[in-house]
């Protein structure tokens, strides 16, 4: 996956796109997981980790990251607030 990001008001975004495209059958379990939460944990080449809010517009697209805000209900922000 190549990640980039960007200083978003006081925060950040992330723009991931992943190496190869998923099959059809990987993009159907992650779409049932992204349903479930879409809070992943992010991990880094160093081993460290941060948990990200998810947003998958299809599986074609790139995936949009954010800082999950713990406290705060899991996907409750708008993709629009990003």
């Amino acid at each position: 996956m190549t990640l980039t990001t960007s200083v978003v008001g006081g925060g950040w975004k992330g723009v991931a796109i992943l190496d190869s495209p998923m099959s059809a059958s990987d993009w159907e379990g992650f779409d049932f997981l992204m349903q479930l939460d879409p809070v992943f944990t992010l991990r880094f080449a160093d081993d460290s980790t941060v948990w990200v809010d998810v947003i998958a517009e299809g599986a074609d697209e790139p995936l949009v990251l954010s800082p999950f805000e713990s406290g705060e209900p899991a996907g409750s922000r708008a993709g629009s607030e990003l």
